[in-house]
């Protein structure tokens, strides 16, 4: 990766961090920051499920979320807590 692509991402980056309002998440991603900092060197990851393979990968999960919105299969906080606390 050149020095350039490298400073583009970590510009990039920086805008999207800067519009973060969520706290929680600021605080989630600042602590995955740290942790690799600390000698993990791992690549920070995520849940299989969650990983993007491609562009139309990302586009048929959208059409996924969009459709249970449509078909009232969207849960809010409390349903999901409830389902929490069922298990």
């Amino acid at each position: 990766m050149s020095i350039n692509s490298i400073n583009r991402r970590r510009e990039d980056l920086i805008k999207q961090i800067s519009q973060i309002e969520d706290e929680e998440l600021l605080i989630s991603l600042e602590d995955q920051i740290f942790t690799y900092q600390q000698g993990a060197r791992e690549p920070l990851s995520c849940p299989e499920s969650m990983q993007i393979r491609s562009v139309a990968h990302f586009r048929s999960l959208i059409d996924q979320v969009l459709e249970d919105d449509r078909n009232g299969k969207m849960l809010d906080a409390d349903e999901v807590f409830a389902e929490l606390e069922k298990e």
